[in-house]
């Protein structure tokens, strides 16, 4: 896929997101693994712009960090695919609040790989 493409798959994936009822555990979860998503195509937007595609998170999760403008965004990165991974495989215990800190790590994914596209 193209940068072009990712950032419009991320986008995608944001409306998409504030479709669900975060009032229902199923919601939560959903938005937690959404935006999870959005921040892989963000990331993926930023390595097409460079020529380089990751197809696997272990792949793209080294690229970050070895990455010298993005390295600073690994841990909101890998807080966002932890608690993805979890609301998928571990299903309970999300509340409400959850989902500013998911918020808060997606924007900070953003606001580093944004100004680089």
């Amino acid at each position: 896929m193209t940068k072009a493409a990712h950032l419009s798959k991320a986008q995608a994936n944001e409306t998409f997101r504030a479709t669900f009822d975060t009032n229902s555990a199923s919601g939560l979860e959903w938005s937690i693994t959404v935006a999870f998503y959005a921040a892989v195509h963000y990331v993926q937007a930023y390595f097409a712009s460079k020529g380089q595609t990751y197809m696997s998170h272990k792949l793209r999760d080294s690229a970050i960090q070895r990455d010298v403008s993005v390295r600073a965004i690994y841990s909101d990165y890998r807080a966002l695919e932890d608690w993805s991974r979890d609301a998928r495989y571990e299903h309970g215990g999300f509340i409400q609040g959850n989902l500013i800190y998911i918020r808060d790590r997606l924007d900070a994914v953003k606001r580093v790989i944004i100004p680089l596209l």
